[in-house]
Order: structure tokens, then C-alpha cells, then sequence
């Protein structure tokens, strides 16, 4: 892995261009619009996937009870929910989580590969280490370093996030230091918390995590997911079974023209 992304660093050196440029709204199935950003060569949503259909226009199964949720990972089927919302799937529309957060999807619904927009895909394991890379390369760590991935401020919204107990110096949930860096990036990321396979909610405000579209090596029931933390800098990758609830992100390529 180490030789993998030393090797995206290098390119990264070549994606100087369009560093920061935002891009007009774009819509899903639904109609919901999300706001872009240009972060070198890759154009990121910058809020959380909300959509509830495929982008054929098939249903995905919205599961907001423990029940339904698990019989969907038993079944392997993709299903989405709201964080801690059981009313009915019309309500959603207005739910502060999923106005705010978006909606959090299992990996079924990833795996189906229609989740995303015409155009766009889930963001996959490589195009996080890209960003990774191109924040660490344009000095966006907290400390201004090339190393060690602290770029948690970065990406982070600066609102949103609930102050940590330890006040680790380069954390999201230390709003007070190095607050320059606070969301230098524009991704905006929110602390949306995750659903466990068991239905339980957790950490709305102190965590975000992501689903990318690739699964674990050797594995049928694992994928890669990307993670922040009000107690960390840095962006995580944590290996996940698919009956986990996670945020989504798009990305696609860009022209160094556009």
C-alpha cells in the first residue's frame, strides 16, 4: 500500500490544476440537487447521497426498523434508512438527518452499482487516497506537513462537528486551533454517524463514515470504507461488512478545460 500511494503522490504533483473550483448543482433520480467541488482532477458532491430509487428507477428498500434492516443484510438486498427516524418514507423528506446527513445505505445498495448519477460513481478506495494525496501534497494537514495523513480539518464542515473531551491539537472537535485549515478543502464533511448491522444508531456529531465501491481482497462480505472522527486528524480506512449504514459520496474525472 505504501508504494500504491507513493506513487498517487507523484501524480498528484501533476494535478495542480482546478485545485478548489466549484462546479453547478447536479440532480439524482429523485431530483435531489448536490452542490460540487473540484479538488485537482476530481469533481467531489459535497453534500451526502440522499437518493431512494436507482438510477433505473427501481425502488431501493427503505428499512427504518432493526427488523427490516437486518432481513436485508441476511437477504443481501440493498436498503437505506435515515439515522434514528422511523416515520414513513415520505416523512424522510423532511427529517433534519436526512435534510442535514443525507440518507445512510447498506453495501448492498452500493454493490448494485446504480447508485450514483448518470456520470458519476460511488467514490472508489483509489479516489480517496487520490484526495488524500492532493490535500497532504498542497500542505492541508493541519500542520502544514507533507506526511502522516492529517487532513482531517480539511475536509471537515466546520459547524457541525460536537467538541471532542481530549482537545487532540489537529482534531475536527478542536475548532479553536490551526483554523485555517477548518474545510480549506471544501468537502464539507458531516458528522452524520453510522447504522450497526443490529439496527443501533451511533455517534451522529462525533463521526462520519463512507462507503467507497470496493470490497476487501479475499473477502465476499467486507468492503473499504473511509472515516472521520471529533477525536482524530486523520482520515481513516476501515474495513467493514456490508450490513453496516454509511454516507455516500460521488465523484467523477474532469477535464484540466472544465
Amino acid at each position: 500500500m505504501k508504494k500504491v500511494f507513493s506513487i498517487m503522490l507523484a501524480t498528484v504533483a501533476l494535478m495542480l490544476v482546478g485545485c478548489n473550483k466549484e462546479q453547478e448543482a447536479i440532480k439524482d433520480i429523485d431530483g435531489n440537487e448536490y452542490t460540487t467541488v473540484r479538488i485537482g482532477n476530481l469533481e467531489w458532491m459535497v453534500e451526502n447521497l440522499k437518493v431512494t430509487h436507482y438510477n433505473d428507477g427501481t425502488p431501493i428498500e427503505y428499512a427504518p426498523e432493526a427488523e427490516a434492516w437486518m432481513a436485508a443484510d441476511s437477504l443481501g438486498t440493498g436498503a437505506w434508512c435515515v439515522y434514528d427516524f422511523m416515520g414513513s418514507e415520505e416523512e424522510t423528506k423532511t427529517a433534519n438527518s436526512f435534510v442535514q446527513y443525507g440518507a445512510l445505505y447498506n453495501f448492498y445498495a452500493v454493490k448494485s452499482g446504480k447508485l450514483a448519477p448518470e456520470g458519476w460513481r460511488v467514490a472508489t478506495v483509489d479516489d480517496w487516497l487520490i484526495l488524500q494525496a492532493y490535500c497532504m501534497y498542497n500542505r492541508w494537514n493541519y500542520d502544514e506537513s507533507h506526511q502522516d495523513n492529517k487532513i482531517a480539518k480539511a475536509l471537515a464542515d466546520n459547524q457541525y462537528w460536537m467538541d471532542n473531551i481530549d482537545e487532540g491539537v489537529g482534531d475536527i472537535g478542536n475548532k479553536t486551533t490551526f483554523v485555517d485549515k477548518n474545510n480549506i478543502s471544501g468537502f464539507s464533511a458531516m458528522p452524520s454517524g453510522d447504522r450497526r448491522p443490529g439496527g443501533d444508531y451511533v455517534f451522529q456529531g462525533e463521526q462520519t463514515f463512507w462507503w467507497t465501491s470496493s470490497i476487501l481482497e479475499g473477502t465476499s462480505n467486507f468492503a473499504y470504507s473511509k472515516a472521520l472522527s471529533n477525536t482524530e486528524p486523520d482520515l481513516m480506512e476501515v474495513p467493514s461488512k456490508f450490513g453496516y449504514g454509511f454516507a455516500v459520496r460521488c465523484v467523477r474525472e474532469v477535464a484540466d478545460n472544465e
